[in-house]
């Protein structure tokens, strides 16, 4: 039964609004390549500098989720200010 149907889990509200996983996780730096159509090249600068939130764990490598990285694309900051 799943969590979010599921009354006896921890945390029903929680589990309610995560979506699973294996549709938001991205591992590897050829997976965020090809879901943000970029070189391999581009994303291993983007996380060197912090560009985007592309995460890294001894043992696993490069990872990311498909929900941060739209976020971070959609920020304020990546607008082009207006002269008055």
């Amino acid at each position: 039964m799943p969590a979010a149907s599921n009354p006896s889990h921890p945390y029903p509200s929680f589990a309610a609004n995560c979506r699973p996983l294996s549709d938001d996780y991205l591992g590897g730096v050829e997976a965020i390549a090809a879901f943000m159509g970029w070189t391999i090249r581009k994303v291993r600068y983007a996380r060197e500098t912090g560009a985007l939130p592309i995460r890294v764990k001894h043992g696993v490598g490069l990872y990311a989720f498909k929900s941060e990285l739209v976020r971070s694309l959609q920020t304020p900051e990546t607008l082009q200010s207006r002269k008055s």
